[in-house]
């Protein structure tokens, strides 16, 4: 089954109007870095899990989760180069704020509160690990943006305005699931 954008556009669209700016302003700030159309799409959807899981009768304390939730959901429909980047927002956060001693001070506060949920800063051999994933640079850049977002951005596109990029991606063959 392949519904088609809209069934991802509505999560964002219909949940709270808060994240949909948060969402449009990290994809913002993705095209304004050049960044490539998964990069751009990633940075779109990076928190779709919060919406996902209120969706689903959870509260969202789930933020320790909402990476590896959303991210699962989209690779239904979209290839790893979007998803991956997803699922590794939230450890990407946890990296930065282990390597950047003043990372943790530019983090709004909601970002600082949630940082204690998702475990706090990695410790070195976590990082070590993290430094070695395939998806590495991409989660960095994707949490860079995320991070950015949290300040109001005027000038945004409309959500529509990304479907046609979305159905490109949901067109791309990816692994199936078994």
């Amino acid at each position: 089954m392949n519904p088609g954008p809209e069934t991802i556009l509505c999560r964002l669209r219909d949940g709270d109007p808060a994240m949909l700016r948060h969402a449009l302003t990290a994809a913002a700030h993705a095209e304004r870095d050049g960044a490539a159309e998964p990069m751009v799409l990633a940075a779109l959807l990076h928190d779709i899990g919060h919406a996902l899981a209120l969706d689903d009768g959870f509260d969202d304390d789930r933020d320790v989760e909402h990476a590896a939730y959303g991210a699962g959901w989209l690779a239904l429909w979209l290839p790893p180069a979007v998803t991956e980047p997803v699922g590794l927002h939230i450890k990407a956060k946890r990296y930065v704020c282990a390597r950047d001693a003043q990372a943790l001070g530019r983090l709004d506060r909601r970002s600082r509160a949630s940082l204690v949920l998702q475990g706090g800063p990695l410790n070195d051999a976590e990082c070590a690990v993290f430094e070695r994933l395939p998806g590495f640079a991409a989660a960095l850049a994707l949490r860079g943006w995320d991070d950015a977002a949290a300040l109001p951005d005027a000038a945004l596109r409309r959500l529509d305005d990304y479907r046609p990029l979305l159905a490109r991606w949901m067109a791309v063959p990816r692994l199936r699931r078994g």
